[in-house]
This record gives structure tokens, sequence and C-alpha cells, in this order.
């Protein structure tokens, strides 16, 4: 059996149902939810220092970045006086990219909803001999008809909305995603497929991004072999550089990292293969391709090249293997190692870089040289697509570098038949040895390419915008590489040690994600559209509060679930998401604070609560329920604080008891309520704490654990996120209501230390009695008001913790059966409703 075939075939098919999940568009099943779990937008309160560090230019924010252009968008229709100039701004760009056919029609259109006085849509901020111009011209639809029009829009959107919407909600969600944008990324956050390929320092792999089923492919750069082949200022130039452009006709470097033995560079997956592989081998009887395949994809290069040309950056290395086919059968340029960047003012550069055979005749001479070098190379790259071998060597050809560099400068070329007088004409004029009658970038652009006539078919707007169809199709069941085993392996390297200077660049190296490439994965993925969620009524949405919905809770053997998220910026609304067992969710509830009756000196919202529990039937075991709350509960709410009478509890609510538990982990309760009040959460025990007492209680009596006394810092127990310190984010994953008997509802409680300011651990024994392992100890400083707290998640269960005898929870039902067959029931939108208002009147900052 040939092993390395089977590993290939191994491979391949896992590459290719990874690839299929992808294309597919069945996003969810393509991602981890863990590390989509992750893709969050945070408090507006950890986005305030960003703001200084961006680029706030009108051009970076609403034009080159996507998701800033779509908030921008979003904000002028939002506004109703900024619309006209909003819909022109699409229109143009539609007609831009609209066929020849369709093009008459659409400018016809705009001449008459924009430029028209009595349209609804005029545009009155454009000048009017700019508009007389357009609406009096030729009736033709040439193209740049409207550009003037487009580019005062654009100056106009700039100046007087830019400001609004640097002002407005918009922005700040803007800051969100940037927020989002710039959290570390590492190799975790992929999954590795097989290896495509390999180059002078790594190998590059196929990889998949967890979050979002995203395919990528990733180059691996070995860090001992960078060191020691001295590749440390090549590396950087092409990351540089990948990072800098931003074309459909270049590969697209989304994010750049570090592991413990290479340096990382995740790239746009090109599943299509380099154009060689198809010259040669695909079919092998017949290399070369048609003159118009060939024809479509060296125009696609000269977008690619024109594209570096106007940022000062010299390719280099253009050749066939170099150019790839993506998934529709459109090229991009890749490997830009050996490109380099001409400096502000600089023309030309010198340096021996390139491949023999590609390298134009100035290069090989040790002259200088400018952009001119890379259309030399475009005319190899030409020749050999049609003729399947070189213009200056046959294929499989071995010719010494100095024979072959004697050819390039002297040699004329030939052609077969194959070429056409029009492909002919314009590979000679690629292909002259001065550089200065050669054919390439003059004047900023590439439009003498374009006008010859080689490309009368091709349409350039439609080209660049990537809207004609490729004359091939790779097919999505095969994977265009070799065999691994012909890939090949490194050896290893040894004798190479990292001292701090290495170290130090490898940290610059590794920047993490690229803003364009990393928002379009967003929004083609459809995470933005997924967070980008506004309140109808227009006012600051949940997440910039710290308010966010959550996943839904893990379905539970007890019934109802009701997730709540309770906010430190003191936020009066909160999303809930609420689970009948296993049943439907319903989500998206919007809960409001209810406001304090008139008159009254307990907590707003109590009242509504206490009418809802009177409908509750006393369970037999309630006749010992205290009949009031103790002063102690009420010292947690400022309206309480004034001295004024004990809010009456009505004695039917019955006996209860509350668990708070770390979020992600199963490790027991760091809350604990007594009955008494379990919606304020402040009391464990038979009874509370003396009046005036701050916390603790009598001797013998279980200690109370309060929410939060006047002026105490926070205690409240609540998880922190793994890793120590002060916690970026909280949560208390569930908080069980459950009816339970006097025996069952004495448990130990994490009480404070007052010398150390955390929360001790429960007593195993304690603990156990309410069905859960001891918690560890928790950091007091999360729920402080300090930047690093992000708000607490509650999740509410009905439902009885530890069994109680004669009492069962019929499984998907919200209905507990007490032992003389008397039924109650809630429904989750009004418990919503009514805990809500309690909860959220807990202001740690208070």
């Amino acid at each position: 059996m040939d092993f390395g075939s089977l590993e290939t075939v191994v491979a391949n098919s896992a590459f290719i149902a990874a690839r299929a999940s992808f294309d597919a568009s069945s996003g969810p099943t393509s991602r981890d939810r863990k590390y989509l779990a992750r893709l969050k937008l945070p408090p507006l309160s950890k986005c305030g220092a960003l703001q200084a560090s961006l680029d706030l230019g009108f051009e970076n924010v609403c034009s080159e970045q996507p998701i800033g252009k779509r908030l921008f968008q979003q904000f002028l229709q939002a506004h109703g006086q900024h619309v006209p100039a909003l819909e022109l701004w699409r229109d143009i760009e539609v007609y831009n990219t609209a066929g020849d056919d369709l093009r008459p029609q659409k400018a016809q259109a705009i001449r008459a909803e924009y430029l028209d006085p009595q349209a609804k849509l005029f545009c009155g901020f454009l000048d009017k001999e700019m508009v007389a111009q357009v609406r009096e011209g030729p009736a033709g639809a040439g193209d740049g008809l409207f550009q003037p029009l487009l580019q005062a829009t654009l100056a106009h959107l700039s100046q007087a909305p830019f400001q609004q919407y640097l002002d407005s909600l918009y922005f700040q969600r803007f800051l969100q995603w940037k927020w989002l944008e710039a959290q570390p990324v590492g190799e975790d956050w992929f999954l590795d497929f097989r290896v495509l390929g390999r180059g002078g320092f790594g190998e590059v792999s196929a990889c998949q991004m967890k979050a979002t089923g995203k395919m990528y492919a990733c180059k691996k750069l070995n860090k001992k072999r960078l060191k020691k082949r001295k590749g440390y200022k090549g590396a950087m130039v092409e990351k540089k550089i990948l990072a800098k452009v931003h074309s459909r006709f270049i590969v697209s470097l989304a994010y750049a990292f570090e592991t413990k033995t290479d340096l990382c560079l995740v790239m746009t997956v090109m599943n299509g293969g380099d154009i060689r592989y198809h010259i040669y081998n695909v079919d092998e009887e017949n290399p070369g391709f048609p003159e118009a395949r060939a024809i479509f994809y060296t125009a696609q290069i000269i977008s690619g090249l024109e594209h570096l040309h106007q940022r000062g950056i010299i390719y280099r290395d253009l050749k066939p293997e170099n150019v790839l086919l993506d998934d529709d059968g459109n090229i991009r340029i890749s490997d830009l190692g050996l490109a380099v960047e001409l400096k502000e003012g600089q023309t030309k550069t010198k340096g021996y870089a390139g491949t023999p055979g590609f390298m134009a005749p100035e290069l090989l001479r040790g002259e200088e040289y400018d952009f001119a070098v890379d259309y030399f190379s475009l005319g190899v790259t030409l020749y050999e697509m049609i003729a399947a071998r070189g213009p200056f060597r046959a294929r499989g050809e071995k010719v010494e570098n100095k024979e072959l560099k004697q050819r390039v400068l002297e040699e004329v070329v030939t052609y077969p038949d194959k070429f056409s007088q029009a492909c002919k004409d314009f590979c000679e004029a690629l292909l002259q040895k001065d550089p200065e009658r050669r054919l390439g970038f003059r004047g900023g652009s590439c439009d003498g390419l374009r006008a010859s006539p080689l490309f009368r078919d091709i349409s350039w707007r439609q080209l660049e915008a990537g809207m004609l169809t490729p004359p091939f199709v790779p097919d999505s069941r095969t994977v265009y590489a070799k065999n691994i085993q012909d890939v090949g392996a490194f050896s290893t390297v040894k004798g190479v040690a990292f001292d701090k200077e290495d170290t130090e660049f490898f940290q610059e190296f590794a920047t993490g994600t690229c803003p364009i490439p990393w928002q379009e994965e967003m929004i083609e993925k459809g995470i933005f559209g997924d967070l980008n969620v506004w309140r109808p009524d227009g006012q600051m949405p949940d997440d910039m509060k710290g308010i966010s919905v959550q996943e839904a809770a893990p379905s539970s053997k007890s019934g109802l679930c009701l997730s709540v998220t309770l906010s430190v910026a003191s936020t009066p609304a909160v999303c809930s998401r609420s689970r009948l067992g296993r049943g439907v969710t319903l989500r998206g509830t919007t809960l409001e604070t209810a406001a304090r009756p008139p008159g009254t000196s307990g907590p707003a919202g109590l009242e509504p609560l206490q009418e809802a529990v009177r409908s509750v039937p006393r369970l037999p075991w309630a006749r010992d329920t205290p009949s009031r709350l103790d002063n102690g509960a009420a010292r947690a709410f400022p309206q309480a604080r004034a001295g004024g009478p004990s809010v009456e509890k009505p004695s039917s609510l019955g006996p209860f008891i509350l668990r708070a538990q770390a979020s992600g982990s199963p490790r027991g309760p760091v809350l604990v309520s007594e009955p008494a009040d379990p919606y304020l959460l402040t009391q464990v025990g038979e009874k509370g704490p003396p009046p005036g007492s701050p916390r603790g209680g009598r001797a013998g009596r279980t200690p109370w654990r309060g929410v939060r006394p006047a002026g105490a810092p926070a205690r409240v127990g609540a998880g922190a996120e793994r890793g120590g310190g002060h916690a970026r984010s909280v949560s208390i994953r569930k908080v069980f209501l459950g009816a339970c008997r006097r025996k069952d509802r004495r448990p130990d409680v994490p009480t404070p230390s007052p010398a150390t300011d955390r929360v001790e651990p429960q007593r195993e024994q304690g603990a156990s009695q309410c069905g859960a392992e001891p918690a560890p100890p928790v950091s007091s400083s999360v729920l402080d008001g300090s930047p690093g707290a992000a708000g607490v998640t509650l999740d509410l269960v009905l439902g009885r913790v530890p069994p109680c005898p004669g009492v069962r929870r019929m499984q998907g039902d919200p209905t507990v059966q007490n032992p003389d067959s008397r039924h109650f029931s809630l429904d989750p939108n009004r418990l919503a409703g009514l805990l809500a208002p309690i909860l959220l009147r807990y202001n740690p900052s208070q």
C-alpha cells in the first residue's frame, strides 16, 4: 500500500469537506461556538481610550473600511436630510459597475431623481453649474459621467454630516468594532488542514478560522530558519506590504501572529491552485491556455500590478507559480517576499531579485530600475501561458543562469502560430529590452496597456468590480496542489538560539488582525449582522451599556430558564431570553425599570412583585416563613436608607433558596440567599442581621450576606475569568429559585474576609446541601465600577434545587406540584417583567 498517497487522499478529503461547509454558507455548522462567543461587542466604557489612536479622516473611516462605510451609511439613512446624498452615492456606484446595456437607463434615472429641482430626492447641495452640465450634456452613458457628482457628494458628506456622525451612536458602534478588531488572535483560533506548498522559510497550509468558519492559507515562516538565513528583513517587508495593499487581484493579509516555532501570515486561500499547475498538469497532452483565457488572466494581473505601483511597490517576482486562482476562477498575485517599496520621492531602486528567465534586462545588467521590470515579467508570463514554455528556454531545458542571462539580453523572441497578431504585438511591447520603450505604468496608471486591441472585449470597469465571468472555474471537489509526499519536508534547524532582539522582532511582526480583511470577514460570515442590533426607539443599544443577549441557557430538567443581564453601568433596560424546558426559546423581551410608587419607602417595583407572589398558592411548609423583610435588605437600595419603615413581604411566597454560579465553572455557589427575600439577594439563614449591623449575624446563626451596605466595598460573589487579577468580564451563570424544606435551606455561605477583601470558599459540607461543590476564592473588584467590570448575567431558574419530598417538577413545564395536587405557574415574560425592576435597582456604585 502506498501510504504517501493514502495520506494525501485523507488530507484532501478533510480539506474538501471543510471547504464545502464554507462554500455552502452553512455558517453555524462550520463555526466553533467557543470562539464565536468571544466575538462580542464591548461596552462603551472599554472604547474610550481607543478613539485617540485612530485615523478619523473621512476617507479612512467612511470609505476604505467596510464596517465604517456601512455604519456611516446607516447613520445617513436614519437622518432624513442626508438620504438624498446617500442614495445618489449608492446609485452612482451601481452605475459605475453596470453593464453597457443598462447604463443609459440608470443614467437617466440619476438625472431625474437627484438633479431635477422638483424631485423628492433632489440634491440641493450640488453646484448648479455642475448639475446643469450633467443634465444638459450628451445623452450617452460613458465612464466617468457622474464622477464629478460623486466627488462633490462625498465632499459634502465629509463636512457637517460627518461631524454629526462622529457625535452619534453609529460612530460609537464603529469604536466597538475597532475594539473587537484589536483583540489578540493566535494559533488557537485556527484549525490547520493539509500542506499546500513549501517556500524558502517554511510551508503554506490551508486553515479555517474557528469563530467564523472562513477558509484561509497560513504561511508559516520558521523562526530558526529565518534567523539562520538572515530573513528577518524580507519577512517584515512582505508582511508590511501585504498589510498595506488591498485589491481583489492581490492576496490579502488577514492575520499575523507568532507561535513557539513560526511566524504566521494568514492570507486569502486560493483553492484553484497556481496557473503553472494549470498550464502543465491539468491537461498534460495539450498544455497551455487558449488565448482568450490567457488574456483574461493578463488583464487581472495588470489591475493587480497597477494597485502595487500606485503605492510605490515594485513586485519583482511575477511568474506563473505566483499567480493563483480562487474558487470562482479569478486570479490574485501572491508571494510578495521580494517586493520593494520605494521611499517618498524615490523613482528607481537597485538590487538583484527575481527568478531567472523572468528578470528584465536592466535588472540583469545591475542598473537602476523602476516599475517597468514587472511588465517585462508580465510579457514572459503571458508568453508561457499560451506557448506552454518560456520565451528564452524550452520546457524542461536545463540552462545555466549565465547562458539564460545572455539570451534575455540579446535574443529576439520568436512566436508560435498559437499567437494572434494582436497578442504577438502586445507581448513584443512588453518584452522590449529598453525600459523606456516598454509598455507599462505611465502617468500613474496602466491606461496604455488597457488601450491595446488585445482587450477590446474586456470591460475593465466590470473586471475591477469582479462582475465578469472567468473563462475557467476550478472544480470544488479537486485539490489543485501536489501530493503531500511531493511537497517535501524541511530538515530540522539546529544550533540557533534566540535573544532579546529576536523576541522583540517576533512581537513586532505579530500585529494580529488587519482591519479591512477582518471587517470583510465579519460582514461576509454574518457576524456584523448578528451583532449590529439597534433599538427601535433609537436609544442606546444594550450592548453599549454592558447589556448583551447571552447564548441560550442549557436545557434544564428543572424547567423554566430566564436569562437576564445586569449592567454595572446602571442601565434601566435589559434583554431577556426565556426558555421552557427543552422547548421553544423566546428571545428579545425588553424589560424597563418600574417607577417607584409615590409615598413608598421601599425599592421601586416591589409592589408588583408582591402582587404577583400573592397569586402563588401557599405551600404546606411555608407557614414559618418570615412575614417581613429585615432592614438589612433595604440597605441595598438608596431609597430605603432614609430610615423608613421596613417593607412588608407577603407570607404566601414560601421558602426559597437562591444559588449563583460562576460562568463557565460548575464549581458551586458563590452567592446564596435566604427564602425571606430572594428577589433582593440579601439574606441567608432564618433571619437577617440585627438592624444596623453591616454584615455578619448573631452568634449561632448563619451569617448574613448583604448585596452591598451603604459605603461598603462591593463584596458580591461572582466568578472572575480565568487568569487571576482583575477580571475583564463577570458572569454569574445561574441563580436558582426553588422550593425546599427548612432543613435544606441552611447551607454554609461564603463570607467576605476584611483582611483580604476576597470571598472565602464555602465549606464542602454546606455546599453539598445545595447540590454543588465549593466555589474558589473570587476577587471582589469585579463589581466595584472599575474599568474591568463588564456586568453580571443571571439565569433565573424557577424550580427546586435540592430534591424535596412530595414536590416534583414536570419536565418541560413550569409547574410545581405539591402533595395536595395544587399547582402554580408563572408566565416567563411576566416573571421577567416582575424581577427586572427589582434586580436592576442594584447599582454597585451606590
